[in-house]
């Protein structure tokens, strides 16, 4: 019987094998190490900033999901400036396109709204499960780096038209579920009251104030040029004016190709497509 003999690494060596030996060195041990809490938090956070664990359908799947910075002006949004929110200040003229996701929250269908210019996912809003049914958000999308990524919570109640209270995130912390700025209400008649001073013949015994003040400015409905019949098709404009300040058009694959002009701003036009998908 022979005895092989292996020559042991010389003292300092900087490897435990070296390299006359007979023998392989053995791999790396692999060691599975859990994720820090505050990394997976952080994760979710910034693929979905309403729910840290879901599941979604193959249609939300496809929503184009660009990064880095994007030139807002070059989509037709103000620009961004110290104490001016180019989603919240008036539009020259925008277009854009909304569509409707199924999704799985938590075992539990939802729904997402995306509004989308090109390639790039402006505003989201879906119904977010952990609180109440009724409560649903509207977010910035990831593609932008702006401070807050929260702009409105929508308390919207559907089957007898669809009404919704919009309230600031720090009111949504507090559960003040009361609007911070209008409420809108949909019936047959189409009733509306818009977000923050705009509104479409509030009713007076609406759930919600009619908010009624100096700077309210009044929207009227106009017939619609669209060829085909749909609830989603829509037409607004001032009082005195004479092209519609709001335009919405179901496509053929269901979403809806929206042109919005000021007074409106883009989180006031993507409200009034809500409410018109929801009534």
């Amino acid at each position: 019987m022979s005895i092989h003999c292996v020559k042991l690494p010389a003292a300092g060596s900087d490897s435990d094998y070296d390299d006359s030996s007979d023998f392989e060195p053995p791999p790396p041990p692999v060691r599975h190490q859990a994720p820090k809490r505050a990394d997976v938090n952080q994760e979710s956070h910034k693929s979905n900033p309403f729910e840290l664990s879901e599941t979604t359908d193959t249609n939300e799947q496809d929503i184009p999901t660009p990064t880095g910075d994007v030139d807002l002006t070059k989509l037709g949004l103000p620009q961004l400036s110290f104490g001016s929110d180019p989603f919240l200040s008036p539009v020259e003229s925008i277009q854009f396109v909304v569509t409707r996701h199924r999704i799985w929250v938590r075992g539990v269908k939802g729904l997402k709204f995306t509004c989308s210019i090109g390639d790039h996912t402006i505003l989201v809003a879906k119904r977010k499960m952990k609180y109440l049914k009724k409560t649903w958000f509207m977010s910035r999308s990831s593609n932008f780096s702006i401070d807050t990524p929260d702009l409105t919570g929508m308390l919207i109640m559907q089957r007898k038209g669809a009404s919704f209270s919009l309230f600031s995130p720090k009111e949504r912390m507090e559960d003040q579920c009361h609007e911070a700025l209008a409420g809108i209400n949909l019936d047959k008649g189409r009733n509306v009251v818009l977000f923050k001073d705009l509104w479409l013949k509030p009713q007076e015994d609406d759930v919600f104030s009619p908010l009624k003040n100096e700077n309210a400015t009044p929207l009227l409905t106009i017939k619609s040029k669209s060829k085909t019949s749909s609830v989603k098709n829509g037409a607004f404009k001032l009082k005195d004016a004479t092209e519609p300040c709001f335009t919405s058009e179901k496509q053929t694959d269901k979403s809806v190709l929206v042109t919005a002009k000021a007074p409106l701003s883009m989180t006031q036009a993507f409200g009034i497509v809500l409410s018109l998908y929801l009534q």
